[in-house]
């Protein structure tokens, strides 16, 4: 499962956790999770759609990326549509 964190919910989750560490260029969060919903990947991007690699990025709160993740795969919306190729899960 693969969802997107939107710059609007990322922010939200930064002014509610004021001590994330996430850097303020990230204007999104890529999260990959597997079939059991265990994380497999991460990885952060700026408002160029260039990466920023956020898994060797000191800094960063572990305990608030693991709660935005969980935020994220509990609470996300997806879009289905016989045209995708896969559900596209946005938080």
């Amino acid at each position: 499962m693969i969802i997107t964190i939107t710059k609007d919910s990322l922010e939200s989750f930064k002014h509610s956790w004021p001590c994330n560490g996430i850097p303020s260029d990230v204007d999104g969060i890529v999260v990959y999770f597997d079939h059991n919903g265990d994380l497999v990947d991460y990885e952060g991007y700026d408002s160029n759609d260039v990466p920023i690699d956020l898994v060797n990025h000191d800094g960063i709160d572990g305990l608030a990326l693991s709660t935005l993740f969980d935020q994220a795969k509990n609470h996300h919306s997806t879009i289905t549509h016989p045209q995708l190729v896969d559900t596209i899960r946005t938080y």
